[in-house]
């Protein structure tokens, strides 16, 4: 119980009312506080109603005498986990404890990891003790924080606030932080010029050249945080601001005593303090006024902003202050990338005193991320929550259905475009590509400033061969322009087409005439062959045949003729045509040869006319003659009448 007071006075003293006294006062109260300190210890010393629990290493040697003997010689003190206190031990022999563990009873010798208070950065035997040997460093020195919290062999990082002024007054080894077992991690306050601010480098600069890209990490929060400050004491220590008195573990066995030894210090702990507040009743009220009317505040309007690319956005903050303000800037996080914006910054508005809001005025898709506004006063800075922005948009985008067009000559077509655009479109147009150029076509126009999603279309009535081709869609907005896939329009493919013209398909002449089959052929694309055939029985034999390597038309018009017609050559004939979609037959065409006789034929200068004689089929004089030969068999005439 007397260690429970003597340590909830220490903390109340050096953490309430300590930081709020002049240096006169705190050196007083301290010189009181250590004399109230040893006056405790030698009460203690010289009252006996306790039991040691674990002597100290000076009264080792005389614990041994009393509990161990030759066969176990070895004494140790140590803590009875299953107990839940300490106990006095006698073993044969010692045991190593590695690094970072220390020794405690569970059932037998047993190890556990330091406290988070301590650590053993060296092993070390059972029998010196069960804790770990070294105290962490607490870093709640002036203007201190805790960096990292260290490890079972290894003590605590500190490094200086930066966010109210404190900088090293020894640079360490690292800037970031600094080792207190090796290193001095006293800070000072460091002042900055005019619109200067301390850097998480620890340097200062100004606010408008801020790049956001320092070698030490940010610390987060407002204001200095006494970190360490409800941490344990050690555990055989009581801290008084200048040095530790030790003090004995003992066991209470007189409820008596112990009440009236409570009495006295209870009596010394209100004297000490009534004193130390008649003494320092100004400089608390001072400290008072001065720790608490730091209440400057940044107001956001909302946490999520949203605009399109290059629309103006405003990310409005209000700063309520009672105090003047020295600058306002503003921070961006991108991706874990810190930048900051001042008023000076190209492309922004605002980030003054007087109107602390930010306006983007052309805002990028890679202007997203999380923005914070920042006040700067003497005694350090203020922030805003984060405000995240989120800009959408780019140029337009297109879906095309049908890439692929084919049609007839004459017919109308009509190409399809979607287009999907945020911010609207302020212009869509039709071009074709021909010959390496882009030739704009003027097609219906469109409202689309309204409108994120609509259909342009282009139209032609007719469609001529001229029109076959590469067409594509443009889109304009205020972030760009851009392009639909291309559409191909084209003639639709065909296999040939074969028209012969004669009457009836029927043909009737002398022998040793001339006749003439005319025919046409329309394909798309162009013949590669055309050949013709006689029918005979059960097979045809080619009379006729042409290649063509490369014709540029689709249409050709030629002549199948026969001479000197001989009466063997009656047959039927047909046309056969060929292109690379597929092959063509014509319909037959009846050829009839016989011997002239005066009866049989008409002197019509036509010889259109038909004759019907006796016992005889009605004949056709003969095909139409008036056109002129093209062709002719491609064998000799002697191998066509043989």
């Amino acid at each position: 119980m007397l260690q429970s007071y003597n340590f909830a006075l220490s903390v109340v003293l050096l953490n309430v009312i300590g930081p709020s006294l002049s240096n006169c006062s705190v050196n007083m109260a301290l010189g009181m506080w250590q004399k109230l300190q040893i006056f405790l210890a030698f009460v203690q010393s010289c009252s006996n109603p306790f039991d040691i629990v674990c002597p100290h290493k000076s009264h080792v040697q005389f614990r041994t005498q009393v509990h161990c003997n030759s066969t176990r010689p070895q004494y140790m003190c140590l803590y009875d986990e299953n107990k839940k206190q300490y106990t006095e031990v006698c073993v044969e022999e010692a045991e190593t404890q590695r690094e970072g563990y220390n020794t405690i009873l569970r059932g037998g010798i047993d190890g556990v990891p330091c406290s988070t208070n301590n650590y053993q950065p060296f092993s070390h035997s059972s029998n010196t003790g069960g804790s770990c040997a070294i105290v962490k460093t607490s870093c709640n020195d002036e203007g201190q924080l805790l960096y990292d919290d260290g490890s079972s062999t290894t003590d605590r990082s500190c490094r200086c606030d930066y966010r109210v002024g404190y900088d090293y007054v020894t640079v360490p080894s690292n800037k970031c932080f600094c080792k207190p077992a090796i290193e001095d991690c006293s800070c000072y306050m460091k002042y900055c010029d005019v619109n200067q601010v301390l850097t998480q480098d620890y340097k200062c600069a100004r606010v408008y050249k801020l790049t956001g890209i320092f070698d030490c990490p940010e610390v987060s929060g407002l204001g200095s945080k006494d970190i360490e400050k409800n941490k344990k004491m050690p555990s055989n220590a009581t801290k008084t601001g200048i040095f530790f008195v030790q003090i004995d573990y003992y066991q209470n066995k007189d409820k008596t005593y112990h009440g009236i030894l409570d009495l006295i210090l209870g009596i010394a702990i209100g004297m000490i303090i009534a004193s130390v507040v008649l003494l320092s009743t100004a400089d608390i009220l001072n400290v008072v006024r001065l720790k608490y009317s730091h209440n400057d505040v940044i107001h956001i309007v909302c946490n999520h902003v949203e605009t399109v690319v290059l629309c103006s956005i405003e990310l409005k903050c209000h700063l309520e202050s009672t105090r003047h303000c020295k600058f306002i800037y503003w921070t961006k996080r991108i991706n874990g990338d810190i930048s900051t914006i001042t008023s000076r910054t190209p492309g922004i508005h605002g980030s003054t005193v007087t109107y602390p809001s930010l306006t983007l005025d052309s805002p990028l898709i890679e202007d997203c991320g999380e923005y914070v506004c920042c006040a700067v006063y003497d005694y350090g800075r203020v922030c805003s929550p984060p405000i995240r922005l989120t800009v959408t948009g780019d140029v337009p985008s297109f879906s095309v259905d049908n890439e692929l067009h084919n049609t007839d000559i004459g017919k109308p077509v009509s190409l399809f475009c979607k287009i999907y655009a945020n911010p609207p479109c302020s212009n869509v147009v039709w071009k074709k590509y021909e010959d390496g150029q882009y030739t704009t076509i003027h097609s219906d126009s469109i409202d689309c400033s309204q409108t994120k999603y609509f259909t342009f279309t282009l139209n032609l009535d007719t469609f001529m061969e001229s029109d076959s081709g590469y067409y594509f869609c443009y889109a304009t907005n205020i972030v760009g322009t851009s392009k639909s896939k291309c559409i191909t329009l084209s003639e639709r493919k065909y296999a040939p087409t074969i028209e012969v013209d004669v009457d009836d398909n029927y043909c009737f002449n002398k022998i040793n005439e001339d006749v003439s089959m005319p025919y046409t052929v329309s394909a798309n694309p162009p013949c590669t062959s055309v050949v013709w055939k006689k029918k005979g029985d059960g097979t045809s034999t080619t009379i006729y045949s042409e290649k063509i390597a490369s014709s540029p038309s689709k249409h050709i018009t030629r002549s199948f003729k026969l001479v000197n017609l001989k009466e063997k050559q009656s047959g039927e004939y047909f046309c056969v045509a060929t292109n690379e979609v597929g092959t063509t037959k014509s319909q037959s065409v009846l050829l009839y040869v016989a011997e002239a006789e005066d009866d049989d034929f008409s002197s019509d200068e036509n010889r259109s006319t038909v004759t019907t004689l006796p016992h005889r089929r009605t004949r056709y004089h003969s095909c139409p003659s008036n056109w002129e030969t093209d062709y002719y068999p491609i064998k000799r005439r002697s191998r066509l009448l043989s």
